[in-house]
């Protein structure tokens, strides 16, 4: 088993001993590759995928994969497969299995949304717990502002999104001196 392969099924089978629910990408190896060439129809679930860690401990999870058709840079229509493994109880996406990469997704933009809390931080070598707690308070209300300006002002963010280091400032530096400073 390939290093990647072997890392997630180790990581899948630990999520499971934890009893954790979890949504997993599925490396798109040789079994993934026969399991779905006789399909027909996206999306598909599989159940009863076999996953073996390197301690040969094995589980059965349920794979999920949907399709999706995307532009090229030549212009041209391309199809990609995704797929998941996933323990969640079945009943929750067995009427729409796309849901599971929806799901996926959301986490990604969660995970996203800390990257971009980061840049808000105020960068501090005081050793004042107040001081800190004041610049972490000051982010976050910076932060959320941001939030709520590309929610109020950007329709379609795909297409234009305000930008943190240029837009915030100019627009606070306006609020806070009548003009803006760059």
């Amino acid at each position: 088993m390939p290093g990647k392969v072997r890392k997630l099924a180790d990581y899948a089978l630990f999520k499971l001993g934890k009893n954790a629910q979890h949504i997993t990408p599925a490396v798109q190896d040789d079994k993934f590759e026969r399991w779905v060439a006789s399909v027909e129809k996206f999306p598909v679930l599989f159940r009863g995928w076999q996953m073996q860690n390197s301690d040969k401990e094995t589980v059965e999870i349920n794979l999920v994969v949907s399709e999706e058709f995307f532009e090229n840079r030549e212009g041209r229509l391309e199809r990609r497969l995704c797929g998941f493994f996933t323990n969640l109880p079945e009943k929750r996406y067995r009427d729409r299995p796309e849901i599971i990469a929806e799901m996926y997704g959301r986490r990604w933009g969660i995970e996203t949304a800390h990257r971009c809390e980061d840049e808000f931080r105020i960068k501090s070598t005081s050793v004042s717990g107040i001081v800190r707690y004041l610049y972490f308070v000051a982010s976050i209300l910076v932060y959320n502002l941001w939030v709520y300006l590309n929610l109020l002002f950007c329709e379609n963010v795909a297409e234009y999104r305000i930008t943190i280091k240029k837009d915030i400032v100019r627009l606070l530096s306006s609020m806070l001196f009548g003009r803006f400073l760059i």
